[in-house]
């Protein structure tokens, strides 16, 4: 008895976990991918472990945690590893599997392009699964329907990334001045 209110409460939280997914699944162009993403990374899934963690909205879920070597950082705050969490797994304890649709999938070995998002020192993939795309030696596999929809070499797509945070890089400076910055006028507007 108390396997099946356990499944039916795993039942009940992955309906929640999978609203949420399916509200998180608006189409985002690349633009939006490279605006909002604290990081672009090329990286190596190592290792992965389950564990539980606190997802916005939903509470406490069943989540792998991914080790990633990065190979390449495109934007955002460079280091050698990164801890990736991602909704779902298989809870080695009762060996239920909590499987949430769009919430991005990685294997142990896999290589990818990883758009990472860091709230409150947690990572995880922004976009969900637009905003991971598995590498095969030097080119993106595209996905129809999502920001990257064509297969790409890596090399034309960061030169397209570099093209994207460098206009959004330049329209910031001229939507608010930093109050620090000598001659600046913050947030009173005028002087540029």
């Amino acid at each position: 008895m108390k396997l099946v209110a356990k499944s039916l409460l795993i039942a009940t939280i992955a309906a929640l976990a999978t609203s949420v997914a399916v509200a998180a699944q608006r189409r985002m162009p690349l633009e939006m991918l490279c605006r909002h993403a604290e990081r672009i990374v090329i990286a190596e899934v190592t290792a992965a472990r389950v564990t539980e963690a606190d997802w916005p909205g939903v509470g406490s879920l069943t989540t792998t945690v991914f080790t990633l070597k990065v190979e390449e950082t495109w934007k955002g705050a460079t280091s050698t590893t990164i801890e990736l969490e991602a909704m779902g797994g298989t809870d080695p304890k009762t060996g239920l599997t909590l499987t949430v649709s769009g919430a991005p999938v990685f294997r142990v070995g896999e290589r990818a392009l990883i758009f990472v998002d860091d709230v409150n020192g947690v990572s995880r993939v922004y976009g969900w699964t637009q905003g991971k795309y598995e590498l095969i030696v030097k080119r993106v596999v595209g996905r129809a329907g999502m920001p990257i929809d064509e297969d790409i070499l890596t090399h034309p797509l960061k030169k397209r990334i570099d093209v994207i945070l460098a206009a959004q890089a330049a329209e910031t400076p001229k939507e608010t001045g930093s109050p620090e910055e000598p001659g600046s006028t913050g947030s009173q507007g005028g002087g540029r």
